[in-house]
């Protein structure tokens, strides 16, 4: 017999990309300038960067007016390959051209001269007069993910938005700084003291490598990442490690290894929270999943603001409808849920690919086993502009009574059945992904 060979397209789903390897520092901003990776504590400016809540727990808050900045000691950039990367959350544009992330620059000599920074509202990446500036505007009052990528072997510089390759360019040389302190929130070389940054840096990082395409847009998109697998078996296995919590579940054989399994009591759900991007409206997602269920009713993901699934803003992303047919919803500016109706999925022994996906240019997407069975407009997602969302798989808790609006979920409660390998996204996944998802299993 012949053996049909499935080509998905490209995708970077078909593995895990993300490593730690060659970590130089790493400032998670949580309450402290303290590096936990390597020796590069930073020492704050007179006037103290504040702490406020980040893309990830807290980040720094940088007040221009105020001169706040951090400093550590000199990093060794010098003559290596190395990856930069931050959330930052811009808050104004008050200087006449730079608002720096960061840069080490001691004096202003070509290729020993390192700025990173906002130039007239676009990110830039020089190592003075051998530099690249992006074409993208930066939006204020949102968190942006940037990467600054350089390759000692091609010389080439790389920006990275969002997760997605916005602008390369191949330099002259490669930087050749040898002193001077590493500055976040100021450069001291290139229009110092007029280039302090107004807002909010998280996460920020430094790697002497070049971080893949693949691996930057993992960390940069992929939000959650559950494989309910022992020992890690309610642990986020994606980038951010989320939080979570669970009641009255156990671990049963799943479709990859292990899989969560709900029994379909009251007190039976699985609940991880600390999704910024959800907060924001018309930002795109997508939920996927490996799924066995038991009973065709209940609620399979509910958002909510509060963690008793309640609160300003709350209703189930994925659950069944009547019939018995799983069903995919947005709330959109209008405070109307837009349902997207799928097929009346088999109870039995197989496991079946979900995926839901919402853009504002492509709409609401549900997918089942690869293929894509309901697709309806929905060019608003109305969010709650708030942080933090909690998103419960397997329950709705205290918003199945009518305190949410649940569309055509016909029965919100409790889901009896199991499901494996639960991936969040603040990405719409492309059907090459949600192809490569499904037969990459």
């Amino acid at each position: 017999t012949a053996t049909t060979t499935i080509s998905c397209g490209t995708s970077c789903l078909n593995q895990s990309w993300i490593e730690s390897s060659d970590g130089l520092a790493f400032w998670p901003f949580d309450g402290s300038y303290v590096d936990i990776v390597g020796n590069y504590n930073g020492i704050p400016s007179l006037n103290l960067p504040t702490f406020v809540p980040g893309y990830l727990g807290q980040a720094a808050s940088f007040d221009a007016s105020l001169q706040q900045a951090m400093y550590t000691s000199f990093i060794p950039l010098n003559n290596v390959s190395f990856t930069i990367e931050a959330w930052i959350k811009p808050t104004g544009y008050p200087n006449p051209r730079d608002h720096s992330i960061v840069g080490l620059c001691p004096s202003k000599i070509v290729d020993r001269c390192l700025h990173i920074n906002i130039r007239n509202k676009k990110l830039y990446f020089g190592f003075y007069f051998d530099d690249i500036q992006d074409v993208t505007t930066i939006p204020l009052n949102e968190w942006i993910h940037v990467v600054f990528v350089f390759d000692l072997t091609t010389k080439v510089q790389t920006i990275y938005l969002n997760g997605f390759q916005d602008v390369q360019s191949t330099a002259l040389h490669s930087f050749e700084g040898e002193s001077g302190n590493f500055t976040v929130g100021i450069n001291q070389g290139v229009d110092f003291p007029y280039s302090y940054f107004q807002g909010y840096i998280d996460q920020l990082s430094i790697n002497r490598r070049t971080k893949t395409p693949c691996e930057i847009l993992e960390i940069a998109t992929l939000t959650g990442h559950f494989k309910f697998d022992s020992p890690s078996t309610y642990i986020d296995s994606g980038p951010n490690a989320v939080a979570t919590t669970f009641s009255s579940t156990s671990i049963i054989t799943g479709y990859k290894n292990q899989a969560i399994s709900f029994s379909g009591l009251s007190a039976s759900y699985f609940q991880t929270w600390g999704f910024t991007s959800f907060g924001f409206s018309n930002k795109p997602f997508s939920l996927a999943f490996w799924i066995k269920p038991q009973i065709l009713s209940g609620t399979l993901v509910h958002l909510s603001t509060s963690s008793q699934g309640t609160g300003s803003h709350c209703f189930p992303l994925l659950g069944f409808d009547s019939n018995g047919a799983i069903i995919a919803q947005v709330l959109t500016d209008n405070n109307i849920v837009v349902t997207a109706t799928g097929s009346i999925l088999p109870v039995s022994s197989l496991w079946i690919a979900v995926v839901q996906t919402w853009s504002s240019t492509n709409g609401l997407k549900l997918y089942v086993n690869n293929i894509l069975v309901s697709s309806v407009a929905a060019p608003t997602f109305l969010a709650s502009e708030t942080t933090p969302n909690y998103l419960t798989l397997g329950n709705c808790l205290n918003g199945c009574d009518g305190t949410c609006s649940n569309g055509l979920v016909s029965r919100p409660g409790p889901f009896t059945g199991a499901i494996d390998d639960w991936r969040i996204y603040n990405r719409e996944l492309t059907s090459d992904d949600v192809c490569t998802l499904y037969f990459s299993a």
